[in-house]
């Protein structure tokens, strides 16, 4: 008995982190440029529209969702599923947003199959 209730608080805490409600100032479209560490860049572009997070990197060709970890009052964790243009991009991608101010956020990207320290960075612009 004692293992099932284990296993449900732990299913329960699974999930409460998957859907951990995320601060008003993230919601909107969030355009800019991001950088990798090995000098090569490209466009991002995220919507939050309700509880759906959109993620979509144009000059690359893939897009996908961001699912969100936790959230605090100026940072979000997320890990990044793509779903279009798999050979594109990578999976699996772990990402930090700080807020910046009310139009801008910084996008730290890690993925830890890949190296421990961050792979690219961006600062994105609220569109209004």
């Amino acid at each position: 008995m004692k293992i099932v209730i284990t296993f449900i608080v732990i299913i329960g805490i699974s999930i409460s982190n998957s859907l951990a409600k995320t601060p008003g100032w993230f919601e909107g479209t969030w355009v800019g440029t991001g950088y990798q560490v090995d000098g090569q860049s490209w466009t991002v572009e995220f919507v939050k529209e309700g509880k759906t997070l959109s993620i979509s990197y144009p000059s690359l060709g893939c897009q996908g969702n961001w699912i969100v970890l936790k959230a605090t009052k100026n940072r979000i964790d997320i890990r990044e599923n793509i779903t279009e243009g798999t050979d594109k991009c990578d999976q699996g991608c772990e990402i930090a947003i700080f807020r910046l101010d009310k139009d801008q956020i910084s996008v730290v990207y890690s993925l830890p199959s890949f190296q421990q320290h961050a792979i690219a960075t961006s600062v994105l612009v609220k569109r209004h």
